[in-house]
């Protein structure tokens, strides 16, 4: 159940990730040069195949101008 539950939280997040770049009219390119990463890890973070660290999540929150409970989908209509 906790896997379940996990997997839940990683496609949330991924969505919400995705939703606050195009928001911002941003290709995973021009995120990933605001945020120091590749294009590739952005893309890998939207898509679920990994997640950011901490310090990625509050620079991704800070890049979208959002909160990490907004980015993170913990506020509900927020940004997902």
């Amino acid at each position: 159940m906790a896997q379940r539950s996990s997997a839940r939280a990683r496609r949330r997040l991924a969505r919400s990730l995705r939703s606050a770049r195009t928001r911002l009219g941003l290709t995973q390119r021009q995120a990933g040069e605001r945020l120091g990463v590749s294009a590739l890890q952005v893309s890998h973070w939207e898509c679920g195949r990994s997640e950011p660290t901490v310090s990625s999540l509050i620079a991704l929150a800070d890049a979208y101008g959002l909160s990490l409970d907004a980015l993170t989908g913990r506020v509900p209509g927020a940004a997902a």
